[in-house]
């Protein structure tokens, strides 16, 4: 999944478990100015996860311009194991 803020020229990549919801809701916040809440449209429900959608990793570079300014998250694996056990 890739969040592209063109507004603010940013770019994040996500890594599964490593705060992603948090992310996705923080960068929903800045690039609309108010915090998201789910909601239902015709009986189909909508979430983060709806917007924010997966992209093969080519259809997503192509939304990155040269100047963005560009991250992603990872955490530590071993303390990954250990949370989930």
């Amino acid at each position: 999944m890739a969040i592209h803020v063109t507004k603010f020229k940013m770019s994040f990549f996500n890594v599964p478990k490593c705060a992603s919801s948090t992310l996705r809701h923080f960068f929903f916040e800045v690039e609309n100015g108010f915090v998201f809440r789910s909601f239902t449209l015709n009986g189909k429900k909508f979430g983060l996860n709806t917007l924010y959608g997966a992209l093969p990793f080519e259809q997503a570079k192509e939304a990155v311009s040269e100047d963005s300014w560009m991250a992603t998250l990872v955490r530590d694996p071993m303390e990954r194991v250990v949370s989930c056990y």
